[in-house]
């Protein structure tokens, strides 16, 4: 059994929904609003290299190690992508 299990987080404002390669387009739209790849003090990738990050953040997915979101605003669309990142799972409890 996977130590970190997909969740949908609900809020009045957003929601934080398991990352999917189905929300490509909606990412691709959300960093091309303002040229988001070119923030200094962020890493968001270009659209054109989007469906690679969301292929490397689910394979640290399986590997327990991050827990990725796409974040669905108010209206119901992509607004962007977070993770929960660098989990360490030593401290998780053993089944004997």
């Amino acid at each position: 059994m996977a130590f970190l299990q997909q969740v949908t987080l609900q809020g009045r404002h957003a929601a934080l929904v398991p990352l999917s390669p189905d929300h490509l387009a909606g990412l691709q739209e959300a960093a091309r609003d303002g040229e988001l790849w070119n923030l200094w003090y962020t890493m968001i990738p270009r659209p054109e290299a989007m469906a690679a990050e969301i292929e490397r953040r689910l394979g640290l997915l399986a590997r327990d190690s991050m827990l990725p979101f796409t974040v669905i605003d108010g209206e119901g669309r992509v607004a962007g992508m977070t993770t929960y990142m660098n989990v360490d799972g030593a401290n998780r409890r053993v089944e004997i």
